[in-house]
């Protein structure tokens, strides 16, 4: 839908296309507005103008549904074969198996989880990446490419690195909150990927107030300083 409605238009005068996020946006603001301005930006760019087409909710209704039927031709595709296997039955096209994310290490390779050297291998057969929820302008906010035509172009690549709730009262502070991976990056150790759960699962984790935390550690570190 973007690529019809928000990329061609701009290209006819040499433009290229926004982020996906102001396409998005763009394309929302059109189709809300529909009604009003008849799908003509402020810039006075018809976006939705079709050739031998003049009525502007009959081309409207065109390019949406062509851009509708691209994508069902393309997730039925041998593209998309590895993930849907060349089905047709929209009850297939499972949010999941196309958007995926990794939580990568800073040194990368099998330290990313998945795999997490064999700790958490990928869910899905052949396909790299945890299946997660959310999307964009969504409270579990999830962001990929709006152009996508490959799967991994649908690969999650921003997301909530930290969910915190906390209230402020006479009687204290009482807080949660939730994480991707775990409080550590070190395989082997009990923070590697203990949160992993819970933060795909949208729940959450008490926190422990400063005065609570020594006595609550689950390990502690001394660095003595050598003379």
């Amino acid at each position: 839908m973007i690529a019809h409605t928000i990329d061609v238009p701009l290209h006819r005068f040499g433009l290229s296309g926004p982020s996906s996020r102001q396409a998005l946006a763009a394309l929302r603001h059109l189709l809300d507005n529909f009604d009003t301005n008849q799908g003509v930006g402020t810039s006075g760019i018809d976006f939705f103008k079709l050739d031998g087409v003049a009525d502007a909710y009959t081309h409207r209704d065109i390019l949406l549904l062509r851009s509708l039927g691209e994508a069902l031709e393309l997730l039925a595709s041998e593209t998309f074969a590895l993930v849907f296997g060349g089905s047709t039955n929209q009850a297939n096209y499972r949010w999941g198996l196309l958007h995926r994310t990794i939580l990568r290490h800073p040194l990368a390779g099998t330290l990313n989880v998945p795999p997490a050297r064999g700790a958490f291998p990928p869910p899905i057969a052949d396909q790299l990446g945890i299946p997660i929820d959310g999307g964009f302008e969504t409270v579990d906010a999830a962001g990929h490419n709006v152009r996508a035509s490959t799967p991994e172009d649908f690969n999650v690549g921003s997301g909530p690195v930290l969910r915190h709730v906390a209230e402020l009262s006479p009687l204290g502070t009482r807080g949660e909150a939730s994480l991707p991976g775990g409080e550590s990056g070190v395989p082997g150790t009990p923070g590697y990927i203990d949160l992993l759960a819970t933060w795909l699962t949208n729940d959450v984790f008490p926190l422990r107030d400063l005065g609570q935390a020594a006595k609550n550690a689950a390990s502690v570190q001394v660095f003595v300083r050598q003379p």
